[in-house]
Formats: C-alpha cells, sequence, structure tokens
C-alpha cells in the first residue's frame, strides 16, 4: 500500500529513513496529544479522502483511534499488544513470532493477522527485483541501532580469521557508542571487514548475503521473511521465549547469549561456515 503521508516523531535518522525509501511527503512532529496530532494532519489532508489510517506504535494510541473511530476512518495497528487494539479494525503483528494465542482477544470482532507468511506480504513487492543480484560467500553482520553489549565486536573478532575469500560486512547503527572501537579493531586487522553507516535499504544487503548474524527484532524478521539464513546472539535473558520459538523455523541458528561466543569464538564460526558451504 503507497502511503500519501508518513508522521513519525521527530528524528534526523528516521526521516532520512523514509525520504530515502518512498517517493512521498514525510512529517516530523513534536506534539503531546492526539488533538494536536490531528491538528498538524489536517494542515496536509484531507480527513474525507483518508481511506486508511496505519499505526505503528507500540504505545498506547487509544485517544487517536477513538477519534478517528468517530470519523469513520479505518484504522490498522501495527505490533501494538496494548488494550488499544481493541480499538482498531484490522491489528498486524509482521514477526514470524506472533502467536494469536499470547494475547487475549475476548470479543474483539476485528481482523487480526501475523506471521511469517504476513512478513512475507509486506516484503512481496520488493523481493523479486533484488533476490536475481545475491552474490556469494557474503557475510552481513547487523545489531540493529544501538548494541548496547557490543556484540557487533565481539562477532568481528570471532570472525576475523575466515577465507580472505569471504566477504564480511558491518552495519554499524546510529546509536553505536562502540562505534570508534570498532573502526579501530578493523584498522587493525588491516581493514578486514566492510563497514557501512548510514544504511537507509537493509533489505537489499540483507538479501544479498549469504548468511545474516544478528540479534532478535525486525532484521532478523526480515531476513526469514527473504529467506536468508541467520545465527541469532541473544543480548538478554529474556530473550529465550523467542530463541525457543526461532528453532522451530529452518535456516535458522540461535546460539544464546552473546556470553557464549566470548567464551567460545568456533560456536559462531562453525554455524556461519555451514551456512556458507550449503550456499556454495
Amino acid at each position: 500500500m503507497e502511503a500519501n503521508l508518513i508522521l513519525i516523531p521527530t528524528s534526523k535518522n528516521l526521516s532520512l529513513y523514509f525520504e530515502n525509501r518512498r517517493p512521498c511527503s514525510v512529517v516530523c512532529y513534536e506534539v503531546g496529544t492526539s488533538s494536536e496530532l490531528l491538528k498538524l494532519v489536517s494542515n496536509y489532508v484531507n480527513f474525507t479522502k483518508i481511506k486508511e489510517w496505519i499505526i505503528d506504535t507500540k504505545l498506547d494510541c487509544s485517544e487517536l483511534l477513538s477519534f478517528l473511530n468517530k470519523r469513520q476512518i479505518t484504522t490498522t495497528l501495527v505490533d501494538n499488544k496494548t488494550n488499544s487494539r481493541f480499538l482498531t479494525d484490522k491489528n498486524i503483528y509482521p514477526t514470524p513470532l506472533f502467536e494469536k494465542d499470547d494475547l487475549d482477544w475476548n470479543g474483539y470482532m476485528g481482523t487480526i493477522k501475523g506471521g511469517l507468511e504476513q512478513m512475507q506480504a509486506f516484503l512481496g513487492d520488493i523481493k523479486a527485483p533484488i533476490k536475481q543480484e545475491k552474490s556469494s560467500n557474503k557475510v552481513l553482520i547487523s545489531f540493529g541501532g544501538e548494541d548496547p553489549k557490543e556484540v557487533t565486536l565481539h562477532t568481528m573478532k570471532s570472525l576475523v580469521h575466515l577465507d580472505s575469500k569471504i566477504k564480511l560486512v558491518v552495519v554499524i547503527g546510529p546509536y553505536f557508542k562502540h562505534r570508534d572501537k570498532i573502526y579501530r579493531f578493523n584498522e587493525s586487522i588491516g581493514h578486514r571487514f566492510e563497514l557501512i553507516e548510514n544504511c537507509y535499504d537493509l533489505l537489499k544487503v540483507i538479501c544479498n548475503s549469504d548468511c545474516l548474524i544478528t540479534a532478535v527484532g525486525t532484521t532478523l524478521f526480515e531476513a526469514m521473511a527473504l529467506e536468508t539464513p541467520s545465527v541469532v546472539i541473544s543480548n538478554y535473558r529474556n530473550d529465550l521465549s523467542d530463541e525457543t520459538k526461532l528453532t522451530k523455523f529452518k535456516n535458522v541458528t540461535v546460539l544464546g547469549n552473546y556470553k557464549k561466543i566470548i567464551q567460545n569464538e568456533k560456536l559462531l564460526l562453525g554455524s556461519v561456515m555451514k551456512y556458507l558451504e550449503s550456499s556454495s
């Protein structure tokens, strides 16, 4: 579905991301209430012409949904587990880990969609043209926008001795506090890794890789939908329930907590080589 207008909280990185991915109007806002937000939107859009209002937030947005319902505007809520989900026409959970019974839906009469098939449907339009460009012997390392446990650096140290014919690509998120550490380490080993910053089209990079190393999150789910084999390293103990679900999927290897690859560098190396050998 093409959007005419995308509203995002004031953020340089978010703004650049959407402006690079979609040819539509992007409006940043700093408002505290739904009424202020709606007043802002009215300057750009005629409410009577809105076919659907899609809200992607994990926060409670009941006030906004109630306003839209009174105006008979169709709404879709994305990846929201608050009670707001009972006020929308459609709930979408674009994650392979979604299971309807994880939440109480008693009394809800709207549409509920989620799972791997839903993610593939979201990515279907862009999957076909970029899948053809897939190269061989490329490993992608991406641990989100922040990587608070510095798993990126630990992963690099585990893979540094891979055959030089294998291309190693590292995505540095916008909020990496250990960015300089990564650059210094890479320089010390002769720039073995290709470092990428300000990456606004990660889907293409994922699709053109033979193996992704990442944590539980959106990047992993996109890789699963694009059928790119993935090795999952977790940051927190509460990732355990998600890891258990992930073991049911093919092309996903769960290594557990990041401390394991620090204690045993061969653990990660073996998992990566398995996928590289199967793709050759």
